[in-house]
């Protein structure tokens, strides 16, 4: 943990806000799976963007004076069960807080810290246990949302090279796959690859794996990942890690057996292009929708070439007739979530890129069975993902090393033993 970028973060946002305001925030609690088990814990984003901080039941006190924390203390006898816990003093030493208080404390110190502030700035729709506490403190409470998610929306170099991290991670976790997909004939099985890779790392997933063989591709959110890919069949992986809670998120297609045929060819080619002047386009001071506009058009001229939608692109586009097999949008703000936070509109107009934003594009196609469509295409599903930074001049891709052309996933597939 970099307690400076931190610090950064918290002094952005307290320049935000009322001199007079108070920024609370909590981590989370444990989620029981079931009888004396939890989930793995994962904290609450805006608390990591503040504190960098993965504990749980800590809560979080920022104003222009003071950054002071409330911690989670050591239960008697509870150290060989659950590992030592950081003590409030250690708190103040190990993650730079002026002050820390056991979070038994709360509710009796809140008031008293809260004495010469009248606002409030805080999420009340989030899960936690703190809220009737605040509400009780007869202040003016002003969502935190806004505020803090615009800030969250433009990366400083500490946090891309957290997420280069990441995504350099996934790539060698798809590259792998790709490799050994002739190997293992199920699906689990390669998503076994993954969660090798991402241990191995000591990273966590940013989000369950997909791993879609044959018609399963067609099934967007498909996490099942428990059936037998066939011979012929293209395999769908989304997938990626998060380091130090900054996610990658990337997709990639390609044959079970190695080799596209030519029906699988066309539509991954298409997808692919349309993918690749998508990015092409990406640079500050460009609409955010643009990418989205292009994949549209590409995508829609290439279905009517290809016999799977007739008429013109133009009617197509406006009836909106190619949802039938690209359903969804062309990316995503991408950060500490998956599906980050920042607004797509400003004041009613489309936003356009700034220099430090971090999107997906991720076009797709998705080919169900139809009696009004040629069987050769049916069960075909591809979509492409990488990892978009903007740059001042430009943009940088953080998947770049991830093949994506026919000819490099064949190869790579074809020399499976190399590194």
């Amino acid at each position: 943990m970099s307690i400076e970028i931190h610090q950064k973060h918290r002094s952005q946002l307290v320049e935000k806000i009322s001199n007079d305001g108070v920024v609370i925030v909590a981590s989370g609690t444990e989620k029981q799976r079931n009888s004396d088990v939890n989930y793995p814990f994962r904290a609450n984003s805006n608390f990591l963007y503040l504190t960098g901080i993965n504990e749980p039941n800590c809560v979080l006190l920022l104003s222009h004076q003071h950054y002071i924390l409330f911690v989670e203390e050591q239960e008697k006898g509870r150290e060989v069960w659950d590992g030592k816990k950081i003590n409030p003093s250690e708190a103040v030493e190990i993650w730079g807080a002026d002050k820390a208080y056991s979070n038994k404390c709360f509710e009796k110190e809140l008031p008293k810290l809260l004495k010469n502030s009248t606002n409030i700035f805080v999420n009340l729709n989030e899960d936690n246990a703190i809220n009737e506490i605040i509400i009780a403190q007869q202040k003016t409470i002003t969502p935190l949302t806004h505020t803090l998610e615009e800030l969250r929306v433009i990366k400083n170099k500490t946090e891309i090279k957290q997420m280069q991290r990441a995504a350099d991670i996934s790539v060698k976790a798809h590259q792998d796959a790709m490799r050994q997909v002739k190997k293992y004939p199920f699906e689990y099985q390669i998503a076994a690859i993954f969660d090798y890779h991402f241990s191995f790392n000591n990273v966590q997933t940013a989000y369950p794996h997909i791993v879609a063989s044959g018609e399963n591709a067609c099934t967007l959110h498909y996490v099942k990942n428990n059936a037998k890919m066939q011979d012929g069949d293209l395999l769908l992986i989304d997938a990626g890690c998060e380091f130090n809670g900054y996610a990658s998120d990337i997709t990639r297609t390609f044959p079970v057996n190695g080799k596209f045929n030519e029906a699988q060819k066309a539509i991954y080619n298409l997808v692919l292009d349309a993918q690749k002047q998508a990015i092409n386009a990406i640079k500050p001071d460009v609409s955010i929708k643009t990418p989205h506009k292009i994949v549209v058009k590409i995508l829609t001229t290439g279905l009517i070439n290809l016999g799977l939608l007739t008429g013109t692109v133009a009617d197509n586009i406006k009836k909106e007739k190619y949802r039938q097999f690209f359903m969804h949008g062309t990316g995503h703000f991408l950060g500490l979530d998956v599906h980050d936070v920042g607004n797509y509109k400003t004041d009613g107009k489309e936003r356009l890129f700034e220099a430090g934003m971090v999107m997906t594009v991720e076009p797709g196609l998705y080919i169900t069975e139809d009696e009004n469509i040629d069987k050769k295409w049916w069960g075909i599903g591809v979509r492409i993902e990488d990892d978009i930074l903007v740059t001042a001049t430009g943009h940088h891709n953080l998947t770049q090393d991830l093949e994506k052309e026919v000819v490099d996933i064949e190869n790579l597939m074809d020399n499976q033993n190399n590194e």
